[in-house]
């Protein structure tokens, strides 16, 4: 298990409400490393990517403390 911990920043510009964060653990082949959920996948910016783990969080634009496993 891989757990990646970081702060979101403080931000006026986005608008608050429930965010999801991605994460992408590559391996050295340059692979990304499968989630267990088989749908795996997320679109941002029209180009389609995959995904190791996902979490929801309700960003109120406030620095915010997360843990994605």
């Amino acid at each position: 298990m891989v757990k990646c911990c970081f702060t979101l920043g403080q931000n006026t510009v986005t608008d608050s409400g429930d965010k999801t964060i991605y994460m992408r653990a590559i391996s050295p082949d340059g692979s990304v490393l499968p989630a267990s959920d088989p749908n795996n996948r997320f679109k941002f910016n029209g180009v389609e990517g995959e995904f190791s783990a996902k979490r929801e969080v309700n960003y109120q634009n406030q620095a915010v403390d997360v843990c994605v496993f």
